[in-house]
């Protein structure tokens, strides 16, 4: 598996630990079945762009960071990377903003439903929108 939550990918990375969420997510297990397989020019870009959001989420820029794993989410290919949008989510919410991020765990959920760390981070994003009923009811499932 990819750190990207994809199959076949070279690119592995360490993973850190956040207190306050998770992020930014490093490697995944992705459940998801491909539809086609991926152009290895828009794989190396994907891999590229968000090696590079790595680095910049660990060192905190986070606009730099996001700005990166938006690019990667519009190469061909890259919307279906389930760590992407936590990655991006993570960042969102370090930002304060909630409801955008809540909108990229909810897509990484979609891709790949068991993804603990969309699961958990989106619980998160709810509470802090004061969104309780709801983060307690995913807390359940």
């Amino acid at each position: 598996m990819s750190p990207l939550g994809r199959k076949s990918s070279p690119l592995k990375q360490e993973s850190t630990t956040n207190t306050s969420e998770v992020g930014p997510e490093y490697t995944a297990e992705d459940t998801q079945t491909l539809k086609e397989p991926l152009d290895p020019e828009a794989l190396k870009q994907i891999q590229t762009l968000y090696a590079e959001g790595l680095q910049h989420h660990k060192e905190n820029h986070l606009g730099l960071a996001i700005e990166c794993y938006e690019k990667a989410l519009v190469v061909p290919g890259g919307q279906d990377f389930a760590s992407l949008h936590v990655n991006l989510g993570s960042a969102l919410m370090a930002q304060n903003k909630f409801s955008e991020a809540l909108e990229q765990f909810e897509l990484a959920k979609r891709i790949q439903p068991d993804n603990i760390k969309a699961m958990y981070n989106n619980s998160l994003a709810l509470l802090h929108l004061d969104r309780l009923q709801e983060a307690q009811r995913l807390q359940m499932c």
